[in-house]
C-alpha cells in the first residue's frame, strides 16, 4: 500500500474538519476505483459481438417471450 502526505491550509482543516476532509478523500479514492472497474469492463464489452452470438439470440427471444407483455401495448 502506498502513502500520501497532503498538505492542507490550517484554516481548511478547521473550517471543514478532519474527519470530513478524510471521508471527502476515501469517497474519492473509491470513486476513482468504481471508474477504472468500469473503463476496464466498457473495454471488455467492446470485443464481444453479441450480433452473431446464438446463445445470446435464444436468451433473448426467451426474454421477449417471458417479459414482451411488459412493453407491448394494450
Amino acid at each position: 500500500m502506498t502513502e500520501f502526505k497532503v498538505q492542507l491550509e490550517d484554516n481548511l482543516v478547521q473550517t471543514i474538519g478532519y474527519k470530513t476532509i478524510e471521508k471527502y478523500l476515501n469517497d474519492y479514492v473509491d470513486q476513482i476505483i468504481l471508474k477504472i472497474s468500469a473503463q476496464d469492463a466498457l473495454s471488455d464489452l467492446k470485443s464481444i459481438n453479441l450480433d452473431n452470438d446464438s446463445k445470446w439470440k435464444i436468451a433473448r427471444e426467451q426474454a421477449w417471450k417471458e417479459q414482451g407483455y411488459k412493453y407491448q401495448n394494450e
